[in-house]
Protein backbone atom coordinates (compact mmCIF):
# COMPACT_ATOMS: atom_id res chain seq x y z
CA UNK A 1 0.00 0.00 0.00
CA UNK A 2 1.40 3.29 -1.06
CA UNK A 3 2.07 5.83 1.60
CA UNK A 4 -0.37 9.02 2.19
CA UNK A 5 1.17 12.11 1.41
CA UNK A 6 1.17 14.84 3.95
CA UNK A 7 2.01 18.58 3.23
CA UNK A 8 3.49 20.44 5.51
CA UNK A 9 3.90 24.45 5.29
CA UNK A 10 7.15 25.19 7.03
CA UNK A 11 8.41 22.01 7.54
CA UNK A 12 11.96 23.67 7.88
CA UNK A 13 11.13 26.02 10.66
CA UNK A 14 10.65 25.29 14.33
CA UNK A 15 7.15 24.56 14.81
CA UNK A 16 6.61 22.76 11.02
CA UNK A 17 9.71 21.35 11.57
CA UNK A 18 8.10 19.50 14.41
CA UNK A 19 4.84 18.26 12.83
CA UNK A 20 7.53 16.87 10.28
CA UNK A 21 9.50 14.89 12.85
CA UNK A 22 6.09 13.53 14.66
CA UNK A 23 4.56 12.30 11.00
CA UNK A 24 8.28 10.87 10.34
CA UNK A 25 8.08 9.08 13.52
CA UNK A 26 5.09 7.45 13.06
CA UNK A 27 5.94 6.24 9.32
CA UNK A 28 2.88 5.86 8.26
CA UNK A 29 2.94 8.80 5.84
CA UNK A 30 5.12 9.91 2.58
CA UNK A 31 6.19 13.91 3.69
CA UNK A 32 6.35 16.40 1.71
CA UNK A 33 7.64 19.99 2.69
CA UNK A 34 6.88 23.48 1.34
CA UNK A 35 9.76 25.56 2.13
CA UNK A 36 10.91 29.08 0.90
CA UNK A 37 14.36 27.08 0.93
CA UNK A 38 14.34 24.15 -0.46
CA UNK A 39 18.01 23.57 0.10
CA UNK A 40 18.05 23.75 3.94
CA UNK A 41 19.43 21.18 5.20
CA UNK A 42 16.50 20.86 8.08
CA UNK A 43 14.59 19.45 5.00
CA UNK A 44 15.41 15.79 5.85
CA UNK A 45 14.34 12.33 4.71
CA UNK A 46 11.12 14.36 2.81
CA UNK A 47 9.86 15.37 -0.34
CA UNK A 48 10.73 19.70 -0.63
CA UNK A 49 9.39 22.08 -3.04
CA UNK A 50 9.29 25.26 -2.93
CA UNK A 51 6.88 27.82 -2.25
CA UNK A 52 6.36 30.80 -0.51
CA UNK A 53 3.15 31.87 0.91
CA UNK A 54 3.76 35.77 -0.37
CA UNK A 55 3.04 34.27 -3.92
CA UNK A 56 0.36 31.70 -3.41
CA UNK A 57 1.29 30.57 -7.44
CA UNK A 58 4.32 29.03 -6.26
CA UNK A 59 2.07 26.89 -3.32
CA UNK A 60 0.54 24.54 -5.77
CA UNK A 61 2.53 22.17 -6.31
CA UNK A 62 2.39 21.46 -2.60
CA UNK A 63 -1.03 20.95 -2.73
CA UNK A 64 -0.86 18.18 -5.57
CA UNK A 65 -1.79 14.85 -4.85
CA UNK A 66 -1.55 15.23 -0.80
CA UNK A 67 -4.18 13.23 1.28
CA UNK A 68 -3.53 15.70 4.35
CA UNK A 69 -1.83 19.66 4.96
CA UNK A 70 -0.41 21.13 7.82
CA UNK A 71 0.07 24.55 8.35
CA UNK A 72 1.64 25.62 11.98
CA UNK A 73 1.76 29.15 12.92
CA UNK A 74 0.89 32.44 12.24
CA UNK A 75 0.99 33.36 8.90
CA UNK A 76 0.58 37.34 8.28
CA UNK A 77 0.64 39.24 4.78
CA UNK A 78 3.85 41.30 5.50
CA UNK A 79 5.46 37.93 6.62
CA UNK A 80 6.22 39.20 9.90
CA UNK A 81 4.56 37.59 13.13
CA UNK A 82 2.24 39.95 14.90
CA UNK A 83 3.46 41.29 18.25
Amino acid sequence: MEKRIVSVIGGTGLLGGGVVNALLAQGEFKVRVASRNPASDAARGVEVVHADLLDPSSVVAAFEGPTAASIPGTISPTGRVPA
